[in-house]
């Protein structure tokens, strides 16, 4: 506060100013003194008068107050975050208002790719602008909206490429590309779902609640990674004050926001494959078996699948009746067991006692409960009339009359995974040998190529399913050589046909 004059000015100037925070009415007393006659001011003669005013100082609101946030990266499937929200104030603490804190996601879109070897003919939209992709080892030299990509690009190189082309042509670089995939603000349209994903934000995290009380200091925004999704989002924290009035939505109220974003880093999830159920067949021609459920995972994950397959080496074994086995051996694992008559013999730790009438599928189900129980393990599975072991338990018999041995490649053959890659439902092939049967077991490795699309590399996923194929023993008639019409004379000696 400040009076500028000049003695012989009949017009002076009070001075002052208003505090930029404070705001309210005061009441301001001008003394005005004259020097009396003597012309000598503080003596006897001296009089004034005062002129008293007020100055009010009305309250303009000032904007509420939110520290930074700092953007969060994050993996697939990672549980809920949250993200503490600290400085809010309505600013300056003689503001008394209400706050109220929301949030609000970007709008923007993520387009995850496939790998390059898939890409040559699809196209992706932005903003109203096709690029398509080709092969850049048939054009070095694409137009402008022509994505180039290599028969061996990554997904995440097939982002980056993307990206590069898009915002050449494009103003206002409105692509980003993070991983396998970019992401932007303008509209999206794909050629193929097979070949991208397509994600909104919203379908990246989601239930959202903010922890707030109105003119608390801090707070806490809370999100959750939606599950097998991954993209990138945009966040805006919003702190809305209810201006002077205390009433929200009047045209006094101000804000204050803070933006951050979400990274949600993709990682590969296991591929599909329903379990073949357990096949039985005749010794007849080629079969075949479906193989169903066949996916690399969510529909977001755009990598290619293979399917091998291995057979277990194992050895089916069949036996002779009952009363043909006894004083048989066959040794599995070194141990050897002893064929005994039941009728006639207590059995001991390494005996298997039979009946002179057991038939053969009697046979092998006792062989096989005897073998496990005295090894304490399920190496034996008995199937009709035979039992399977694994070739590693190293099975030998007493007799090739009374045992027959059959490797699990002599009992099937022809062994193939036909498939399309873009198809759910692929097909098995086998044959059974005509002559040979038993059990055998076949496991499936179904292999995806992981994020990057590219197979042998460490993000490679499998999952193995076994089956069984049991091939049924068939009755073949037996042989015999034609006989040759005989002739003898009346009172000759006994006659000989040889048979063979």
């Amino acid at each position: 506060l400040e009076v500028v004059y000049n003695p012989l000015d009949t017009t002076w100037q009070f001075l002052y100013t208003p505090d930029t925070e404070n705001f309210g009415q005061v009441t301001v007393t001008l003394n005005t003194l004259d020097a009396g006659v003597d012309g000598i001011f503080a003596t006897t003669d001296d009089l004034a008068i005062d002129r008293t005013f007020s100055i009010t100082v009305a309250p303009l609101n000032d904007e509420p107050t939110l520290d930074a946030i700092a953007s969060v990266d994050l993996n697939e499937d990672d549980p809920e975050q949250t993200v503490d929200l600290a400085g809010i104030t309505p600013q300056p603490s003689n503001e008394l208002e209400d706050l109220r804190v929301t949030y609000r996601l970007g709008g923007t879109t993520s387009v995850a790719f496939a790998a390059g070897a898939n890409l040559p003919g699809e196209s992706i939209t932005i903003g109203g602008t096709v690029f398509t992709f080709v092969d850049s080892a048939l054009i070095p030299s694409p137009a402008v909206t022509e994505i180039a990509v290599g028969a061996g690009d990554s997904t995440q190189a097939v982002a980056a490429k993307a990206a590069v082309v898009i915002n050449a042509l494009l103003p206002g670089t409105p692509v980003a590309a993070t991983a396998n995939f970019i992401t932007t603000a303008l509209s999206v349209a794909v050629s193929s779902t097979v070949r991208f994903a397509v994600l909104a934000d919203s379908a990246i995290i989601d239930i959202l609640p903010i922890d707030y009380m109105s003119r608390a200091t801090t707070g806490a925004f809370r999100y959750t990674p939606v599950a097998d999704a991954f993209g990138h989002v945009t966040v805006t924290i919003n702190v809305l004050d209810a201006g002077v009035d205390g009433i929200f939505d009047n045209t006094d109220d101000l804000f204050v926001e803070q933006t951050f974003t979400v990274t949600v880093t993709p990682d590969n999830d296991l591929p599909t494959v329903t379990v073949p159920p357990d096949q039985t067949v005749e010794e007849s021609g080629e079969q075949s078996v479906p193989l169903t459920g066949i996916t690399a995972g969510p529909d977001n994950e755009l990598e290619d699948l293979r399917i091998t397959y291995t057979l277990d080496d194992t050895i089916s074994i069949a036996f002779a009746r009952g009363d043909h086995m006894v004083g048989e051996t066959l040794t599995i694992r070194g141990v050897t067991f002893t064929y005994i008559n039941a009728a006639t013999t207590t059995p001991g730790l390494n005996d298997i006692a039979v009946n002179a009438q057991d038939p053969t599928q009697t046979i092998a189900v006792k062989t096989a409960t005897a073998i496990n129980a005295r090894l304490a393990a399920t190496v034996a599975v008995a199937s009709n009339n035979t039992i399977t072991v694994a070739a590693a338990a190293n099975p030998t018999a007493s007799s090739t009359d009374r045992f027959a041995m059959m490797t699990a490649a002599s009992i099937v053959s022809g062994l193939e995974v036909v498939y399309n890659p873009l198809d759910t439902t692929w097909q098995f092939l086998y044959t059974p040998d005509t002559e040979n049967f038993g059990q055998v077991t076949v496991t499936l490795n179904t292999l995806d190529a992981g994020v990057d699309g590219i197979f042998g590399n460490t993000d490679d996923l499998s999952v193995l399913t076994p089956f069984s194929i049991t091939v049924v023993p068939q009755n073949d008639l037996p042989t015999m050589n034609l006989i040759p019409a005989q002739f003898t004379q009346e009172e000759d000696i006994q006659q000989v046909v040889a048979l063979s």
